[in-house]
């Protein structure tokens, strides 16, 4: 008869360390690059959203779509605008309908701030830097992006028309202090500013902390296009 002889040495205090370094390694470089990839898919959401909300407001504003919020409560937004934080936010869109008291004078936009949190439809938030250029102007560079206060989009009802401008301010009040509030109708209650504040092409860029980034062409007329 053969004896079996049981061997009841276990692993050594080295051994055990090699093997939990080896495991600590394989899970830095599979979570490293999981991260990486998740943020790049959320870059691409951020400006699929950004793309989606640009035309979304450009069709609510021809659709007379009526807001229940704030001053607009019962009434049809004659002005939409699309607020866009440049730097570093988490919630860099906002949405700001206009609307008018039915004799002509518009209601302070103030109450109405809407900001699209994009953690509304994934489980996951984080920063992201957002800044702009247009190419075809002079005020500012591509070479030399602008990234700090807010590039406003702008769509006036019923025929959908478009501006745009820029301010440097950090407060989204500039909108009304310094822009709309001085804006005019006509007989056909469209709203004008005393002068086109558009700056004409931009390129918008969004980018998280690992470089991901992703691009927005739009138009002097306001179409979204993704290069």
């Amino acid at each position: 008869m053969m004896w079996r002889v049981k061997n009841n040495k276990g692993f050594t205090l080295v051994e055990l360390i090699v093997v939990m370094s080896i495991t600590g390694i394989l899970l830095a470089l599979i979570y490293g690059g999981y991260s990486s990839t998740r943020k790049g898919q959320y870059v691409q959401y951020m400006a699929n959203l950004t793309q989606t909300n640009i035309r979304s407001s450009f069709i609510d504003i021809i659709s007379t779509k009526v807001e229940t919020a704030g001053n607009c409560n019962g009434l049809s937004p004659v002005i939409k605008v699309v607020a866009i934080k440049l730097g570093s936010s988490s919630t860099p869109i906002t949405e700001v309908p206009i609307c008018n008291d039915n004799s002509g004078v518009l209601q302070d936009p103030t109450t109405n701030i809407e900001t699209i949190d994009p953690s509304e439809s994934l489980n996951f938030q984080e920063n992201l830097s957002m800044d702009f250029c247009t190419p075809y102007a002079t005020n500012y560079s591509c070479t030399n992006p602008t990234k700090t206060g807010y590039l406003y989009l702008i769509f006036t009802s019923p025929y959908g028309k478009y501006y745009s401008y820029y301010s440097g301010s950090d407060q989204i009040t500039d909108l009304w202090t310094y822009q709309i509030s001085n804006w005019q109708h006509n007989a056909d209650m469209i709203y004008t500013p005393s002068s086109d504040p558009s700056i004409g092409y931009i390129t918008l860029h969004l980018t998280d902390d690992t470089g991901n980034t992703s691009e927005l062409n739009i138009t002097g007329v306001g179409n979204v296009e993704k290069p």
